[in-house]
């Protein structure tokens, strides 16, 4: 797999990729409409090609793709050999990669059937959940929310967590809140949190509630044999794309079935989750649900050296999600450019994401600048990724720090980095082994990256990021002097993705935007 990253580096072909990914993006299945069922689709029928094609990009179009187009480059006279649907074969044979289509063909039909016990084995665990029905729903009644996928670090450490910066808190002090809500539910089941700032933090065992009465349970149970035995049938005669969707199907039943007045007023999904919009999403907001797609960060957008605003990365021409919280105009203008839809956009400023409030930022006053990187993976995962354009590397993670101290420490000046995330064994050995060492320096100061990126800013004097990381924005939000820095040239200074920030590059530009920076903020005598 490597190998096959340096030819395609070595060729210039290392945006061939994420460009063939692209072209799945908005790739037409051709499954008319007369093929789709709506014992399978539900509400979601009108967007059933659509739907289909969001969940192939999910489930097939993601690394694993990525892995065996390099490995097929990287071993001589290989095909790629992969489960995916025959639908894709021309496109990635036109995109410059051989397919050995029988092989493949075979993994994709094992890889049906497969999806296909799991929809049964869903269904299964549906009705189950009627025996063990969560006492939160038996008496809960709107208003609450909820929101999916999060993990730990995104809920309040603790009730009286005032000063965290995590997405419930941010949702508590959002002036589209919910009036008079009962409750926040999400989906971290390790959360020890009952109750924050007055309001109940639930955990729910997924986003659905269970059924209350028989007989939601045995309407429910007649669609299931309909609908097992309509997949089945059109898995035989070779309509794979009702097999594949079972699972879905299954939620969607049930948001279908449940009273609406157990569902929650507001269902929040965030920008990790951008391909595929659920199946059930398209009944509950039939049932006067709200469905919301939140962005809690901006650096979402490629870029390079050569030009500026370029076209988004794959997925984002499927996508569907009907309401869109965004940062800022830029971000506005990105959903506008590259979701057909016409969604309904709100622009909310910044959503804070996680924190873990337990750590305290000691730094020095008036003497420190927040210092924000994107941690260079190692090798192998870096390159699984595939991205068309080499950035997010160690020699550029390591040059732009050794730029800054080197600025720094001529103005006598603290530099305060927080790492973006914790990656783990992910992190190459190389950029760790240099955090360590300049860790050492009595004007360094390494913030947990558990520390969401606000906390460090309100008492920094300025912010420095990366191209282009949303902690430049949350700078100048905080009305602080914020630039993006780049040390060798490797980004466009107007770039979309830049949101109006300025870039600076080399030495010289930041040693000049320092001095003057004191100079504006009195600290430095004119």
């Amino acid at each position: 797999m490597m190998r096959g990253y340096r030819i395609l580096k070595n060729t210039g072909r290392l945006d061939s990729i994420s460009e063939l990914k692209k072209e799945l993006t908005t790739h037409s299945l051709n499954i008319c409409g007369s093929k789709l069922s709506g014992i399978v689709f539900g509400a979601g029928l009108p967007f059933g090609e659509l739907i289909i094609r969001q969940y192939l990009l999910l489930r097939c179009g993601h690394l694993g793709l990525n892995k065996v187009l390099l490995i097929s480059v990287g071993k001589k006279n290989s095909k790629v050999i992969y489960a995916m649907p025959s639908e894709w074969f021309d496109v990635i044979e036109n995109n410059g990669f051989q397919v050995n289509r029988s092989l493949s063909t075979f993994l994709w039909n094992v890889y049906v059937f497969m999806l296909f016990i799991y929809g049964v084995i869903k269904i299964g665990d549906i009705v189950q959940k009627f025996f063990h029905i969560n006492n939160f729903i038996k008496q809960q009644k709107k208003p609450y929310c909820y929101f999916s996928n999060l993990e730990l670090s995104n809920l309040p450490n603790y009730e009286e967590d005032i000063h965290s910066h995590n997405i419930i808190s941010w949702y508590l002090q959002w002036e589209g809140k919910l009036k008079k809500i009962d409750a926040i539910c999400h989906s971290v089941s390790m959360s020890n949190i009952k109750s924050f700032r007055g309001l109940k933090v639930l955990y729910l065992n997924g986003p659905l509630p269970s059924f209350l009465k028989i007989s939601q349970l045995l309407h429910f149970l007649s669609w299931a044999v309909i609908a097992i035995a309509k997949t089945f049938y059109d898995l035989l005669r070779g309509r794979w794309w009702h097999t594949i969707i079972l699972n879905q199907a299954a939620s969607a039943a049930q948001a279908r079935i449940v009273s609406s007045d157990s569902l929650a007023n507001d269902y929040f999904f965030h920008n990790s989750t951008w391909i595929y919009r659920p199946l059930w999403t398209y009944e509950i907001e039939k049932a006067g649900s709200q469905v919301h797609f939140y962005f809690y960060s901006t650096n979402i957008q490629s870029f390079n050296a050569n030009s500026k605003c370029m076209s988004a990365n794959y997925g984002w021409n499927a996508t569907n999600w009907t309401s869109f919280m965004v940062w800022d105009s830029y971000q506005r203008d990105f959903v506008l450019q590259n979701v057909a839809n016409r969604p309904k956009i709100s622009v909310v400023k910044e959503i804070w994401w996680s924190d873990n409030s337990s750590k305290k930022i000691d730094i020095p006053k008036n003497k420190t600048i927040a210092v924000f990187d994107v941690e260079p993976h190692r090798d192998f995962f870096y390159q699984s990724y595939a991205l068309n354009y080499e950035y997010y590397i160690p020699n550029v993670a390591i040059q732009y720090l050794n730029d800054i101290k080197t600025i720094l420490d001529e103005f006598g000046l603290y530099l305060a980095i927080k790492q973006k995330r914790k990656i783990g064994n992910k992190k190459h050995p190389k950029y760790e082994s240099f955090i360590n060492e300049i860790e050492k320096a009595s004007n360094v100061i390494v913030i947990p990256s558990s520390v969401a990126a606000s906390r460090l800013i309100d008492p920094s004097i300025a912010v420095i990021s990366m191209p282009f990381t949303s902690t430049a924005l949350l700078g100048l939000n905080r009305k602080k002097p914020s630039i993006y820095y780049d040390s060798g040239r490797g980004v466009v200074k107007d770039d979309c993705a830049a949101h109006g920030i300025e870039v600076i590059f080399g030495k010289d530009e930041l040693r000049f935007w320092v001095k003057n920076t004191l100079k504006q903020l009195g600290l430095m005598c004119q």
